[in-house]
């Protein structure tokens, strides 16, 4: 008999659904469709949400990849034409071992190329000792290699630009905090 899920259980899975969402790098309306599984959508992104048509985006802003960039999606690319389907941690670690590009500006640069329809990125598990361990895998889309790995027609390539972080003065206090000093006895 399965175990019952807690409704705390529920609520965190639900959190983890709308991260996964807001985090995404494929077609909003696509994962939509596929959340509430409306099986006579034809599965075509839909050209207008923030990844289908990010010079139209308010919210996140995009730019060209530099020249290391290129060089680095190059890389990716060519490792998954030569073996699809491969999971993103050992598609990092064999593509950049040597530590040229670290984890999280590879998941950047592959997200890019899933909003340009040429990466696909799935969601993907196992078993190991009882516990399921979650990971994803990264596919070349069709399209992509009807077109030699590149950006379908109308589509290219863009870096999310991530807002500047602001760092904070030395011996300054955080926002939202009170300084409170013990009065000299005189």
């Amino acid at each position: 008999m399965p175990t019952p899920i807690s409704s705390s259980g529920i609520k965190l899975g639900q959190l983890h659904q709308m991260a996964r969402f807001a985090e995404s790098n494929g077609c909003r309306m696509l994962h939509l469709v596929q959340h509430f599984g409306d099986q006579e959508d034809a599965g075509h992104p839909c050209a207008i949400c923030d990844i289908c048509s990010p010079e139209q985006c308010v919210a996140r802003r995009f730019r060209e990849p530099s020249g290391a960039e290129s060089a680095a999606l190059a890389k990716i690319l060519g490792a998954l034409a030569r073996d699809d389907g491969q999971a993103t941690g050992r598609l990092h670690r064999e593509t950049f071992g040597d530590g040229s590009l670290d984890r999280r500006s590879f998941e950047h640069l592959l997200g890019s190329l899933e909003r340009a329809g040429i990466v696909r990125v799935t969601r993907d598990s196992f078993e190991k000792d009882g516990q399921r361990i979650d990971f994803q895998r990264a596919w070349l889309t069709d399209s992509a290699k009807l077109h030699g790995a590149a950006p379908p027609p109308g589509r290219r390539v863009s870096i999310a630009q991530t807002p500047p972080v602001k760092k904070r003065k030395k011996g300054s206090k955080k926002a939202g905090t009170k300084v409170f000093r013990r009065r000299r006895k005189v």
